[in-house]
């Protein structure tokens, strides 16, 4: 036992097998970290951050051995810090201001009914996702004043997210924008977004009225640029934060789902892809709530017989170049959490995952609900999936 009085032990270690994520890593390493009250943050690069904050009792400190956690080096920093010194140390780096963003003044107006986004945290292991995304609808805007501006930019969320089951999305990001033409530019890596220099100067130049923006976290898929969200088919993009219950049971079943038309756009092994896909053989060209609430129904209705719970946790975002579409619904209590709030500066509406400013009023969706956005205007319909 050691002696922690009041201190903060912090190592960083460097991970050494590419082919493994920085979230994979929070799954093995994850139980250890814990039992002794630690956490789990990345640092940058191929670097992670395991920090372990004490109460004025005997505690262990984090064990010098890292054999249970696989290719990662022993720490290569490891000191005792003052609590308050170790508290700058270790959160300065995650500090951004808001630097002026749109999203986060008082001046903008929110909508009747509008929740501070602090009351709407979930509840322990409730309204939890896996990934974290952001969208856009309005007079365009540079891409940045969304995924890399605002003090809880999409960047930001990439590494620390407050509203998700983890709070590390690692495993890639992807951006789909409108423009010129009617299908979406789309542009997706499998590098952590924080990491990515390319993602920074891409949306400090491109300028779009609508855009998708999504840093992922996986759920047992590979860490592949197929699997990175938004997934583009002709003019529609879709993007998903969630899970269907046991999809591994039920791939190829879901898989024949796909029409042979559509089945070419199968690029990658994800559950969201494969639920765009059925979404666009449902008709989404005419009906976009009726086929994506068929399509959810039959993905529903295989995992409630073949899969395991909790069947369905979604919040998704898609859209046609012309109108952006939303839904948040679950199976269960959990459903994870979507927001959205109109900048009057920009003219031009938000929808999240995540408030882009901590603290700040947005609208909060509700559960089992289909929102419709389409020139500054909202319409909310409840969403009932068609079991078939």
């Amino acid at each position: 036992m050691t002696e922690t009085k009041g201190a903060f032990w912090i190592a960083h270690v460097k991970v050494l097998d590419a082919e493994r994520s920085c979230n994979q890593y929070a799954a093995l390493a994850g139980p250890a970290i814990a039992k002794h009250g630690g956490t789990f943050a990345p640092r940058g690069g191929r670097y992670v951050q395991l920090e372990a904050t004490t109460a004025p009792q005997r505690r262990r400190a984090l064990p010098r051995s890292t054999r249970r956690w696989p290719a990662i080096t022993a720490p290569s920093i490891r000191r005792r810090f003052p609590m308050r010194a170790a508290h700058r140390s270790a959160t300065s780096w995650l500090s951004r201001k808001a630097d002026g963003n749109a999203f986060a003044t008082r001046s903008d107006h929110a909508a009747p009914g509008a929740a501070d986004a602090r009351d709407e945290h979930p509840k322990p292991g409730g309204g939890l996702g896996m990934c974290r995304w952001a969208a856009y609808t309005g007079a365009p805007i540079l891409l940045e004043e969304v995924v890399c501006r605002p003090g809880h930019s999409l960047i930001e969320q990439s590494h620390g997210a407050t509203q998700s089951k983890t709070a590390i999305n690692a495993d890639g990001f992807g951006i789909a924008w409108y423009g010129e033409r009617p299908e979406p530019g789309l542009f997706r890596d499998i590098l952590p977004a924080w990491s990515d220099p390319n993602l920074r100067s891409i949306t400090a130049q491109v300028r779009s009225g609508l855009f998708l923006a999504h840093v992922r976290a996986s759920t047992g898929t590979a860490t592949s640029r197929n699997n990175c969200h938004p997934f583009a088919v002709g003019r529609w993009s879709f993007m998903h934060n969630g899970q269907i219950g046991g999809f591994d049971r039920i791939r190829r079943e879901v898989d024949m789902m796909i029409p042979d038309a559509l089945y070419p756009q199968r690029r990658g092994a994800t559950d969201s892809e494969a639920l765009f896909l059925v979404a666009l053989s449902e008709g989404l060209d005419e009906d976009p709530m009726g086929a994506f609430a068929r399509a959810v129904g039959r993905l529903e209705r295989l995992s409630r017989d073949r899969g395991v719970a909790p069947h369905v946790r979604l919040s998704a975002a898609f859209s046609d170049g012309k109108t952006l579409f939303a839904c948040r619904y679950a199976t269960d209590d959990f459903a994870p959490t979507l927001y959205h709030r109109w900048s009057d500066r920009f003219g031009g509406r938000a929808v999240v995952s995540e408030p882009l400013e901590l603290g700040e009023c947005w609208d909060a969706v509700a559960p089992g609900s289909f929102c419709v956005f389409t020139e500054g205007a909202v319409e909310t319909r409840a969403f009932v999936p068609v079991l078939s």
